[in-house]
């Protein structure tokens, strides 16, 4: 899922278990008025040293442009057409939705590779010079 509409935040596990935390998050985003969008994700960020977790949530509002890859099918009743995406099951299919044009998605993933590429450049130099100057 990727988005312009991202919401984060942290809070403390020592009010309940993280389960309750997002039965309670989920449950309160389902009842959205459409107009404020749709709930796509809950993602658990990881547990801090202090105890503390970090949420985020992704939205669909309406009126946002869609644009989806995955295993799409319609399917047709009497007087009813109903559309579903799904993950595709053959894993080199890629799944996504997201409310940016396909240029925007690609630009926005090659520069976190980009800065991924530069952290493990930067990272193997500064281990080198760190080995040479231990070594002499």
């Amino acid at each position: 899922v990727t988005t312009t509409r991202e919401r984060s935040w942290t809070f403390s596990t020592g009010f309940g278990t993280a389960n309750s935390h997002l039965a309670r998050l989920r449950t309160h985003s389902t009842h959205r008025t459409p107009a404020q969008g749709t709930l796509l994700d809950v993602a658990l960020r990881g547990l801090g040293a202090r105890g503390r977790i970090r949420v985020k949530q992704w939205l669909l509002c309406d009126g946002d442009p869609l644009y989806a890859l995955g295993d799409f099918r319609t399917h047709r009743a009497e007087d009813t057409v109903a559309h579903e995406l799904r993950e595709p099951t053959e894993a080199r299919i890629h799944f996504l939705i997201s409310n940016m044009d396909q240029a925007t998605i690609v630009a926005k993933h090659r520069r976190k590779g980009m800065w991924g590429l530069a952290m493990i450049v930067l990272g193997t130099a500064g281990y080198l010079i760190q080995g040479f100057a231990y070594w002499g």
